[in-house]
């Protein structure tokens, strides 16, 4: 019996595929994960409400940037590429989000069908 992702290092030999999908050992293991429930403590709580409030921030200031550039006489596409680097530099990548992400609703989504 070969599970999927079993790499062969030599030899030969013949197989029967007995389950696609949701119903391999990988689908199995897929579903398990897409039904753990997130843990929430006081930590995360409030890091995630430091993140809202940066987030704002964040986008506050990249609006003064497009419109001080704006203002200044530089063009829509220069002030739109500054303000969105200040935005997206700002926040940093493991700043917990308050809302779940698109790759784990994706990976639900597909675990479900």
């Amino acid at each position: 019996m070969l599970f999927g992702g079993t790499h062969v290092v030599a030899g030969a030999g013949s197989a029967v595929v007995v389950a696609t999908g949701d119903g391999t050992e990988l689908g199995r293991i897929s579903a398990m994960l897409g039904s753990v429930a997130e843990l929430q403590t006081p930590l995360t709580r409030s890091l995630a409400r430091l993140g809202g409030w940066l987030t704002l921030a964040v986008v506050v200031v990249a609006a003064v940037l497009l419109a001080v550039g704006l203002v200044r006489g530089y063009g829509v596409a220069d002030g739109l590429l500054v303000a969105v680097t200040i935005a997206v530099a700002a926040i940093p990548e493991g700043l917990p989000r308050s809302s779940p992400s698109p790759s784990r609703s994706a990976c639900s989504a597909r675990a479900s069908s």
